[in-house]
């Protein structure tokens, strides 16, 4: 038994392992970046470290959200990478069992395969989230990229 913290993007309900959420955030500490994807909204300095912000409706979605008082950052932690998944609503934290989870792979959408599998619970199917699977592995670097020249910016503006 796990425990996973639920949450709501659109209509479609997700799911992350509590043993990667490092933190739940407010949607105005983002510092927004140009020249970056759609779906990128710039980063967070948490622990002295810059952390990318996905917002995970125009990822998923392909639409652009509202952000509202219920939108919120979570930063989660896979091994060695931490990013910023904007969600629309906190739902809950839940105990999972293993047998729950549905082996069969499916992909969130076309361009990334974020979901390890899918959950049903009930009536709801939930998408479990993967962090290191958001991205393809261009598309890291890529924002690795543009995040080592924010690093330069931001350095030579505070000094």
């Amino acid at each position: 038994m796990s425990l996973y913290l639920t949450f709501i993007v659109g209509n479609e309900y997700y799911c992350i392992d509590m043993a990667n959420v490092v933190e739940i955030l407010s949607t105005n500490r983002i510092i927004p970046i140009h020249q970056q994807e759609k779906y990128v909204k710039g980063f967070i300095n948490f622990s002295d470290k810059m952390v990318p912000v996905i917002d995970l409706r125009t990822r998923f979605l392909k639409e652009i959200g509202n952000y509202d008082d219920k939108t919120c950052v979570i930063i989660a932690k896979k091994e060695k990478i931490m990013v910023g998944l904007i969600v629309d609503k906190i739902d809950d934290i839940m105990p999972i069992s293993k047998s729950l989870v549905d082996n069969s792979f499916r992909l969130c959408c076309k361009n990334c395969q974020c979901a390890e599998s899918t959950l049903q619970i009930g009536e709801r199917r939930i998408k479990l989230v993967h962090c290191k699977m958001l991205l393809t592995e261009k598309e890291w670097m890529e924002i690795e990229l543009l995040f080592e020249n924010a690093r330069f910016y931001y350095s030579k503006a505070s000094q």
